[in-house]
């Protein structure tokens, strides 16, 4: 008698106890896996998009689901809302940055980014006006400035501008002599750091007009994103208890 075959006995000593239960066959378990991540995926499919997308929509999926992304979609916008508090580069002081800083990064989503300027650099005057776009535009980002020797003395003008992204308290991301001469530069930079997402970046560009649906603006968006960040350099960052914070 094969114990492994499909036959009414078999069954019956298996619910018995009497043979082991048959182990699923590779193709059970392979056809399994496939429906499982084809309904990850549809259920998925929804995740990500914006308000408007969402309505574009409507006629194609099941009115209850619909009405339940967008809630969560308004949900989300009111809590960033919430914390649209900033809009400005906030200059700060050595003295200040642990707390402007490194403390005020805590919490879930607290993103602060600290930019290290000279104001005589090209780079810098290139640069700082961008950054100042930002702020407006994403006012739930949190974005300091300072002097770079004020923050880390003797900090070379080669590295200069450099930006540090905090979050959950601790330092991110840094980037070492970082500039752009767009403004898209900058929010893809701050996508791929995850201080913004996409969404964002094209709610943000409708609301000042911009189509998100433009060919060209959605054409930049790519190309900006595809360029990547450039490689940052290791440096040392201010701590209140540092000897060379005189």
């Amino acid at each position: 008698m094969d114990p492994n075959a499909d036959t009414e006995w078999n069954d019956i000593l298996r619910e018995k106890g009497i043979l082991p239960e048959r182990p699923p066959s590779p193709t059970e378990m392979l056809e399994e896996a496939l429906q499982q991540s084809i309904q990850e995926v549809h259920d998925r499919r929804l995740e990500g998009l914006d308000i408007d997308e969402l309505d574009d929509l409507e006629d194609d999926e099941d009115e209850e689901i619909i009405a339940l992304y967008k809630a969560q979609r308004m949900a989300e916008m009111r809590s960033l809302q919430a914390r649209s508090n900033h809009g400005t580069v906030t200059p700060i002081q050595k003295v200040d940055f642990v707390r402007e800083v490194t403390e005020a990064s805590k919490g879930e989503n607290n993103w602060v980014i600290c930019y290290l300027y000279k104001d005589y650099l090209p780079a810098c005057k290139l640069l700082a006006p961008l950054l100042s776009l930002v702020a407006r535009r994403y006012p739930f980002l949190k974005l300091t400035s300072i002097q770079s020797d004020m923050c880390i003395p003797n900090y070379p003008d080669r590295n200069t501008p450099t930006l540090l992204f905090y979050g959950n308290g601790d330092m991110r991301k840094q980037l070492v002599a970082w500039t752009a001469k767009k403004v898209e530069e900058v929010e893809v930079l701050f996508e791929q750091v995850g201080c913004l997402t996409l969404e964002q970046i094209r709610s943000a560009r409708r609301a000042e007009g911009v189509d998100a649906e433009d060919e060209e603006a959605e054409r930049e968006l790519g190309e900006e994103k595809g360029r990547g960040i450039r490689k940052s350099v290791r440096t040392t960052v201010p701590d209140e208890s540092d000897d060379d914070w005189d």
